[in-house]
């Protein structure tokens, strides 16, 4: 399918960078997804880090969220925090049949002579649909919460 949604959250100022890092890595863990840290690099005063993310949906869905941090400038405080800047890029994607089966089963069933069956233009065009809309609708707020769950964090450092 593609891309479902693009977030970007940017923060400037005193952070607790390693609780917004295991924070952000437990949202998922926590939510029995298929975790991977593809990337890892601390050059003292930046950092970068990718991570992959799965989630299977079902035998024929699944959403796969790409999460890129970036700190920048980071200075360290008195209290073990770090003041500096934080871009946090999430990014799900939706594929669909990633396993090379069919959604509808058979396609002989009910054979017509246009080529698919009528149970599934039938399942395609309402059930196939609904389901799509709910992953799609899934996904999108699994990447809003988790943009809002590290504000909540940046934003009680703040004070």
């Amino acid at each position: 399918m593609g891309t479902i949604v693009v977030l970007k959250f940017k923060y400037r100022g005193v952070m607790d960078f390693k609780k917004l890092y295991n924070s952000g890595k437990n949202f998922f863990l926590d939510r029995g997804l298929e975790f991977r840290e593809t990337k890892y690099k601390d050059k003292g005063n930046e950092f970068e880090g990718v991570w992959s993310i799965e989630h299977k949906v079902d035998m024929y869905s699944k959403v796969t969220y790409d999460i890129e941090f970036k700190a920048i400038d980071m200075s360290p405080t008195q209290d073990g925090k770090y003041n500096g800047k934080i871009v946090v890029t999430t990014k799900a994607d939706l594929e669909e049949h990633y396993k090379d089966e069919n959604v509808a089963g058979n396609k002989n069933i009910f054979h017509d002579t246009k080529g698919l069956s009528v149970l599934h233009k039938l399942y395609k065009k309402v059930t196939y649909r609904d389901i799509h809309d709910r992953i799609e609708d899934d996904a999108v707020l699994t990447a809003v919460n988790f943009q809002e769950m590290l504000k909540s964090i940046c934003e009680m450092e703040a004070k």
